[in-house]
């Protein structure tokens, strides 16, 4: 280790030390406090839009029109409503008492400046102006324990109830990802078609026997294989979304 690397590593050490001192003493100082909403605005408003980004520079922005989401970068793919609102609630459920430091010197050890916040969420009531929340999320403290700041303001707060993890800015955290939702048990018949002709087989009792197009009834089929090929089928899934739906000319 060379003296660069022993000064950085020093002044790190100090940091740390500096921000626990600060920690606990505006703890005792200041009492735990009562609990309040960090983004009481939200409560009585629904955004139409939310942009999210990480450390490394991805983002992803998920719009409302409709009550319905949708994600930008991904041609208007539809977002999963369920996943935006458990979103907008956790948001609404963050509380906070007193903050854990108030002043700027301490924004880049706990990783909420533009540059090291592990992730960013902004959220639009109106995308015309100003976005009406954004966080900055840095480093975790505990199991689901966050340092957090908000843009613009000193201090940093600790709150539960959301982590970088819970707002990546990958299309296919914020989607339906199953793309077919059917039972492998209760597949009787599978037809396959394609520019070259089709293809039929159908269980009966508990053998599959092809049916298109037509062959020597002696042919029999391999249980294991068929059964590996219609739990792959029913089991698709989407990696990432391209492009808005269109059932016609996607052919679902």
């Amino acid at each position: 280790m060379n003296r660069t690397q022993i000064i950085l590593s020093v002044t790190l050490i100090l940091q740390i030390v500096l921000i626990f001192a600060t920690r606990t003493h505006e703890a005792e100082t200041a009492g735990l406090g009562e609990p309040r909403s960090l983004f009481p605005a939200l409560e009585k408003a629904e955004p139409a839009r939310i942009e999210i980004s990480s450390k490394e520079g991805e983002s992803l922005t998920l719009t409302r029109k409709n009550d319905a989401w949708s994600i930008d970068q991904a041609g208007g793919y539809p977002a999963d409503g369920t996943k935006v609102k458990k979103l907008l609630d956790d948001l609404r459920g963050l509380k906070v008492r007193n903050p854990v430091v108030t002043s700027s010197r301490y924004h880049e050890a706990l990783e909420v400046t533009d540059e090291t916040a592990r992730a960013r969420v902004k959220v639009w009531h109106d995308p015309t102006k100003d976005p009406a929340i954004d966080l900055l999320l840095g480093k975790s403290s505990g199991s689901r324990a966050t340092d957090v700041r908000l843009d613009g303001k000193d201090d940093v707060w600790e709150i539960e109830g959301i982590t970088p993890y819970d707002v990546r800015p990958n299309a296919n955290a914020w989607i339906d990802t199953k793309l077919v939702d059917v039972s492998a048990d209760t597949v009787t018949a599978i037809r396959i078609e394609n520019t070259n002709g089709s293809f039929a087989i159908a269980k009966e009792g508990e053998t599959w026997k092809v049916t298109e197009p037509e062959v020597s009834s002696s042919l029999v089929l391999s249980e294991q294989k068929v059964d590996t090929f219609v739990r792959s089928v029913v089991n698709l899934s989407i990696a990432d979304p391209i492009g808005a739906v269109d059932e016609g000319a996607q052919g679902f």
